[in-house]
């Protein structure tokens, strides 16, 4: 094993501290166990040591719809269910990936060319796009813009939402863009937009 002039070994494949720029970092001070340049690799499958990154792959046929734009891509997980599905939104649908094939359209009749965000809670899933009615799911095929857990009839037409100290945060209306809407926390398993809001 090669050692340095100080008497302290070299080892030659611990990469533990990752990559480290020329920019950030001079060569006095550079870590010994970090590189200068590494394209595509992953340092933390064994800890330290460094492997390919995985890459990417197609998830079934071609999208529903290919030629058209993807403006929203989510993974919807439940905690108590087992409807995990992968949301996909093109010009105004949104589709869902089951593991075995995409769905027809579950939602239609979106604004075509707004991006749609998704957010989970209460093991709802709920899209928003700032221009049409918030809907949710649980994963199950049907999409409600009314009711529910999370009281989708009664949320803001909304771009963003977050979640905080069990409430959920929404903004991005376009009527009052500046506003930072919250929800109540929950009670019986369900947040409301009008009452403790």
């Amino acid at each position: 094993m090669p050692t340095r002039s100080y008497g302290q070994p070299l080892i030659l494949d611990d990469f533990s501290s990752a990559m480290i720029d020329d920019a950030s970092v001079a060569d006095g001070i550079m870590p010994r166990n970090a590189v200068r340049k590494a394209i595509n690799v992953r340092f933390d499958r064994p800890r330290g040591a460094i492997t390919e990154r995985a890459g990417t792959t197609s998830v079934g046929s071609a999208a529903v719809e290919s030629a058209k734009t993807c403006l929203g891509l989510f993974n919807h997980r439940m905690a108590t269910g087992s409807n995990h599905r992968l949301f996909g939104a093109f010009n105004g649908n949104i589709y869902a990936w089951d593991a075995t094939s995409w769905s027809a359209a579950e939602v239609t009749g979106l604004t075509a060319t707004a991006k749609v965000r998704f957010i989970t809670y209460l093991d709802r899933t709920a899209a928003m796009n700032g221009t049409d009615a918030v809907q949710d799911t649980n994963g199950g095929g049907t999409w409600s813009s009314a009711g529910g857990a999370l009281d989708v009839g009664n949320w803001p037409v909304t771009k963003f939402a977050t979640l905080l100290n069990g409430r959920i945060y929404a903004a991005g209306n376009s009527t009052n863009p500046n506003r930072l809407y919250a929800s109540s926390i929950v009670s019986s398993g369900a947040v409301s937009w009008t009452s403790g809001n």
